[in-house]
């Protein structure tokens, strides 16, 4: 196995967990001269330096906050961390033990303890009851059930058509930006508008999330076509 680069190895830990050797070599050894370390190889095996699963998930946890340190380093304020659709560490998480451990790392996320960026998680509005019914179904009584109540939290409001067309005709300029073709004049602004009204019409909870889709969709299906 040859090592591919530091953004596979943060994206696919596992597929590294027998090769400590190729990590030492490329993360270590053939960059001596540009930080100092003086740690012997083994030393970095007995630290499980390349290890992000053991120690409570210990280096994950240092990874994240030394991403944060370089967005800082690199003049800017940091790194934000998105969690979409957290529900899933109820609906796919079917053991516990797993479940119990998803949460108290919610709480340490919001708490700084370990990562001193900004995290964000997006659940629905019955997040919170979910939660505790879940855990309680499960015979879990001795959680601190009120450290959900006391997480801060903001709700959006339900956007309306005129601000979706308006959403809609920024992912167009990102989607020009992306890929450096004129999507503006592929999908005018009255072919957007009317793309929008036929994608609002559908009511559906998931409305906003299916609207989007649509219109990246439509401008990938135009640029293919370009």
């Amino acid at each position: 196995m040859l090592f591919s680069s530091a953004e596979d190895w943060l994206a696919n830990p596992p597929a590294y967990r027998s090769q400590r050797k190729l990590l030492y070599q490329a993360l270590v050894a053939d960059l001596r001269s540009s930080f100092r370390d003086f740690r012997a190889e083994w030393q970095f095996y007995a630290d499980e330096v390349f290890v992000f699963h053991a120690g409570g998930h210990r280096n994950a946890w240092g990874a994240l906050a030394d991403l944060d340190l370089v967005a800082r380093s690199s003049g800017l304020r940091g790194m934000v961390i998105l969690f979409d659709e957290f529900e899933d560490v109820i609906q796919n998480l079917n053991r516990r033990n797993f479940q119990e451990e998803a949460f108290l790392n919610l709480f340490r996320f919001f708490a700084g303890e370990r990562f001193p960026g900004m995290t964000y998680f997006a659940v629905t509005p019955d997040f919170v009851a979910k939660c505790k019914v879940e855990l309680m179904s499960r015979g879990v009584m001795d959680f601190d059930f009120g450290r959900f109540s006391r997480l801060p939290f903001f709700e959006m409001s339900e956007i309306a058509e005129k601000e979706f067309l308006d959403l809609a005709t920024r992912i167009r300029d990102v989607h020009a930006a992306a890929f450096d073709w004129a999507a503006a004049e592929a999908l005018t602004d009255r072919d957007l508008s009317r793309l929008v009204d036929k994608l609002w019409s559908v009511r559906t909870p998931e409305r906003v999330r299916l609207a989007i889709q649509g219109v990246v969709e439509s401008l990938d299906a135009l640029f293919e076509e370009s």
